[in-house]
């Protein structure tokens, strides 16, 4: 498979820059927010072509040590862990033979806890109420639109608050909201186990570091910080048999003090949800990622850094417009 003419301009001047490719979801038919097992064979078929696709732990190696990568270097990232991980888009990497990095949440995969960005989706689907307030805004729940809005607006309330604050509004949405979240997740949030980690992580699928409980490490205390780093690198070790070095930062959250304790519990990079590419003056606890699209062709163009390329074009437009 060759690249889109444009598109490839780009990628061969980008060349020498590491790719770093974010996925989430995955489902095994097309469902919106999710990649496909089909969009996923597509873009695995792509990158087998174009790109050579390596271990990130591999990749974060040869930046620390200053060794030569190949042209067009690439690694895959998925992140939290859920069980779609393992059913749909671990397959297809063992059909490709292509490694990938996923970064787990430690307590997610104990079944001590779920997601809390997935508790507001939740909330906002399975409310019988026909019309909610939060935040001085009033949303008429009357369809799937809607209440996808609201999902969004609760979480980017919650996002801004300190952890604890966060919990206790959550609390606060399900008594509102007449909803009764159970202990674990529905099926449909639920994470993959430890055998399937295991059995990932045997075979080119490394299991990393996203925390324990998956706080936003902005809004936490130094104590509740060092807890999620030292505690969730511990349990990595005890299941996998091996250290955990790499690591992810929930929602993107971070600065120079979590970068700091990152590095302080040991680990040797960490990814962040910047978009752009690396290269051997890049930080190695804020490496940048670039979202995988679910169409190839929007796969392509953000692959390669044209869309990149066009949003510093915009942006620099507007400034010299003010």
């Amino acid at each position: 498979m060759q690249t889109t003419g444009g598109f490839a301009a780009f990628r061969r001047l980008n060349r020498r820059r590491v790719l770093i490719l974010t996925y989430h979801r995955f489902a095994e038919t097309e469902i919106e927010g999710r990649v496909s097992a089909a969009q996923f064979s597509a873009h695995l078929e792509f990158l087998k072509a174009n790109y050579r696709v390596l271990p990130l732990a591999e990749i974060v190696e040869n930046l620390r040590e200053g060794k030569s990568l190949p042209d067009n270097a690439a690694a895959i990232t998925i992140d939290d862990g859920y069980k779609d991980v393992y059913d749909v888009a671990f397959p297809v990497l063992k059909q490709f033979q292509i490694p990938a990095t996923v970064f787990v949440i430690t307590d997610f995969l104990d079944r001590k806890c779920w997601l809390w960005t997935d508790k507001a989706r939740v909330l906002a689907a399975n409310t019988k109420l026909a019309e909610v307030e939060f935040e001085n805004s009033k949303f008429n729940l009357n369809g799937a639109v809607s209440r996808k809005s609201l999902a969004s607006k609760i979480n980017e309330h919650l996002k801004r608050l300190p952890d604890e604050e966060k919990e206790k509004r959550l609390e606060d949405l399900q008594k509102s909201f007449e909803v009764d979240l159970t202990e674990l997740p529905a099926p449909e949030f639920s994470a993959i186990n430890w055998n399937e980690a295991k059995e990932m992580d045997a075979n080119g699928v490394a299991i990393e570091s996203h925390t324990v409980a998956h706080p936003i490490l902005t809004n936490v205390s130094d104590e509740r910080l060092r807890f999620e780093l030292i505690e969730s690198k511990r349990r990595l070790g005890e299941i996998l048999g091996r250290e955990a070095n790499l690591f992810c930062y929930p929602n993107g959250g971070f600065n120079e003090r979590a970068k700091n304790l990152v590095a302080e519990a040991g680990y040797k990079a960490a990814v962040t949800t910047e978009i752009g590419f690396n290269d051997f003056d890049s930080d190695l606890f804020s490496l940048k990622r670039t979202d995988a699209q679910p169409a190839l062709i929007d796969f392509e163009q953000y692959a390669s850094g044209f869309e990149l390329a066009k949003t510093s074009l915009r942006k620099l437009s507007q400034y010299r417009e003010r």
